[in-house]
């Protein structure tokens, strides 16, 4: 769910100053959008890919902190569940056969990983939702232990008014529960794709990335169990969709497919993030405006299917744009 803040606990003070510098970081941005002051730099892929720890049963298995120390580099990092993992890839050119190589980046990584958690009687599963789970291990003992997922967890509930989340989907069974933390959207993983190019192909990559969604999951949809129900062929949507359920429009939901197209610029997204979403994690830092980090920790807390991404060059420090998918 993004970058590691310092602390979890926030007051109004707080909530008005990341306001304040959001505003400023985005009007920052929209200049360099007027201005083009983008680098040009050849189109890159990279990838991200989550993953299951489970026992011999097949059953999530809470070992991240366990398991992290024994994989050599940095490609494996935790993910909200301490039975998830998340595997992180380098960026290729997409020149030549980028995807033979992301593949076999892949399986290296996968392999390592797995020999690693192997030593410790632990299997991985490269799937989307867990038949094997239970609701039962989705509680808060079961949270990483990291200051940002303790943060989402308090804030979303507050903004919830402390009221439980509701689950409810109706498939070839019928699903309805409720749940007091935001555990659940660890129930879904996935593999997405991180697709680094210019502001001006930006629009066009964003729209085209929600436009082949649909298809992409009418063929790939295979996550239709959960807690012993046969549900959608693809449960994950309404399971990250309700599991962190706050806003009550397509404008104002944190998990959404979005609400239309982009039109002009990817600028239009970060204008939607600054003035429809209520701040989640105002972690202030001391950085100079022009890194952003504000307005990337706010993009980081709005979980759209397709989602545009501001980063850097730390070669003459030049601002990019990504897309997210």
């Amino acid at each position: 769910m993004g970058t590691e803040i310092s602390q979890s606990n926030f007051d109004s003070a707080d909530f008005e100053e990341f306001r304040q510098r959001l505003s400023s970081e985005t009007a920052i941005l929209r200049q360099w959008f007027a201005e083009d002051a983008f680098k040009d730099h050849p189109a890159q892929g990279g990838y991200e890919l989550e993953a299951w720890l489970v026992d011999a049963q097949a059953r999530p298995t809470p070992e991240i902190e366990t398991l992290l120390p024994l994989i050599d580099g940095d490609h494996a990092v935790p993910e909200l569940a301490r039975f998830n993992i998340e595997l992180n890839g380098n960026a290729f050119l997409l020149n030549g056969s980028p995807l033979s190589q992301m593949h076999e980046e892949i399986t290296s990584n996968w392999s390592s990983t797995r020999q690693a958690a192997e030593s410790l009687g632990i299997h991985m599963m490269m799937i989307g939702m867990l038949p094997t789970a239970r609701h039962e291990d989705f509680n808060l003992e079961a949270m990483s232990p990291l200051q940002r997922y303790r943060a989402l967890n308090e804030q979303i509930f507050h903004q919830r008014r402390e009221k439980p989340l509701e689950l409810d989907i109706k498939g070839i069974d019928h699903l309805k529960t409720s749940h007091n933390d935001v555990m659940l959207e660890s129930a879904t993983t996935s593999f997405q794709i991180h697709l680094r190019t210019s502001p001006g192909e930006a629009v066009r990559l964003f729209n085209t990335s929600k436009a082949v969604s649909a298809p992409i999951v009418a063929l790939a949809a295979n996550s239709p169990y959960l807690f012993g129900h046969n549900l959608w062929a693809e449960t994950r949507i309404p399971v990250f969709e309700q599991t962190i359920e706050i806003g009550r429009t397509e404008l104002t939901k944190r998990v959404s497919f979005g609400a239309s197209y982009a039109k002009q610029s990817i600028m239009e997204v970060f204008e939607a993030n600054s003035d429809y979403y209520p701040i989640l994690l105002p972690e202030l830092t001391d950085d100079p405006a022009g890194e952003l980090c504000h307005l990337r920790l706010h993009n980081g807390t709005i979980w759209r299917w397709n989602r545009p991404l501001i980063g850097f060059d730390p070669d003459g420090y030049q601002v990019e744009t990504f897309v997210e998918g």
